[in-house]
């Protein structure tokens, strides 16, 4: 994650794209996607994103999705409750790997 974080980083006027293809994750969830999403936003906080994520929440495709969606949405906070299980979030764990 740490690489499609560094990516993302590198080609800033690729963000639109980088943009679509993650919304592009969002129906159907795929294992991994929560993840993925929750990671990347907590460093971007891309509105986009976090505004397609609140869409879907709304009215989600899967009974399944509405928590896994809060999940997503909690990343876009400071106080994002799985951020420790990121070295990268967790000064405790050391530095930038997962």
């Amino acid at each position: 994650m740490d690489l499609a974080l560094h990516l993302i980083h590198q080609h800033p006027t690729h963000r639109p794209r980088f943009e679509s293809v993650l919304i592009s994750l969002l129906n159907p969830i795929k294992g991994g996607t929560t993840e993925l999403i929750t990671y990347l936003m907590h460093d971007l906080r891309w509105s986009v994103v976090q505004n397609a994520i609140a869409r879907h929440l709304a009215t989600p495709a899967n009974v399944s999705y509405p928590r896994q969606y809060a999940a997503m949405l909690d990343a876009f906070t400071d106080t994002w409750r799985d951020r420790d299980m990121y070295r990268r979030y967790n000064p405790d764990r050391g530095a930038h790997t997962h």
